[in-house]
């Protein structure tokens, strides 16, 4: 699976692409095939699901 990771606290551009986009500037901010969570622990299951769906 193919991924970005950047680091908002060192990178000013990923910085103001995560503000712009998400409005806001909470980590970790996980995107897959467009939805959006803001979050791991919270959204766990439903991001392992989103992963699943997307591998096949």
């Amino acid at each position: 699976m193919e991924f970005v990771d950047r680091d908002v606290s060192a990178d000013e551009a990923a910085r103001t692409e995560l503000l712009e986009r998400h409005g806001r500037l909470a980590t970790p901010t996980i995107v897959i095939d467009g939805k959006v969570f803001v979050g791991f622990k919270d959204n766990r299951q439903e991001i392992e699901r989103a992963l699943a769906g997307s591998l096949t």
